[in-house]
């Protein structure tokens, strides 16, 4: 319902207590989670030196306090990119690659013209993320780095 751009007809008002205790062992490692994913994005943001790869983020510093639960990149071959990667072993991310979201049958229950935001029609063609979740250490976030400076666009 929620994908189709419908109210939800049943939305919980309160976790279940298995679900309530996994988020509060979460919220305690909200601090360290967070500084893990702005380690990880200022490594790429230093590292990435690919001509066919834009850093959005490249004129405002990871410190400016986002959390980064992506690192979103800019390529004009986004698939080229992805098969890049997987041949590696190494799944990117397409979570904007839509204008509205989510963009089920064209768009059709979000009145969204087709052409009304070229900028952002493409920017979203274009827009490929980069993991920064706790199971990326250094070696995976070096790997992710070589890979994308291998990419030949």
């Amino acid at each position: 319902e929620e994908k189709r751009g419908e109210p939800m007809r049943h939305f919980p008002t309160k976790l279940a207590n298995g679900l309530a205790s996994l988020l509060i062992r979460q919220l305690d490692g909200l601090t360290a989670n967070i500084a893990h994913r702005r380690l990880v994005a200022k490594k790429y943001e230093a590292v990435i030196n690919n001509p066919h790869i834009v850093l959005p983020l490249k004129d405002t510093p990871v410190d400016t306090g986002s959390i980064y639960l992506r690192y979103p990149v800019l390529v004009k071959k986004s698939y080229q990119l992805y098969l890049h990667a997987r041949k590696q072993g190494i799944i990117l991310g397409n979570w904007y690659d839509a204008v509205v979201s989510p963009c089920v049958n064209g768009c059709k229950h979000t009145q969204y013209s087709f052409g009304s935001c070229r900028a952002a029609e493409l920017v979203s063609r274009q827009s490929v993320n980069l993991p920064t979740d706790l199971i990326i250490g250094d070696g995976e976030a070096r790997r992710i780095i070589e890979c994308l400076n291998s990419y030949k666009g």
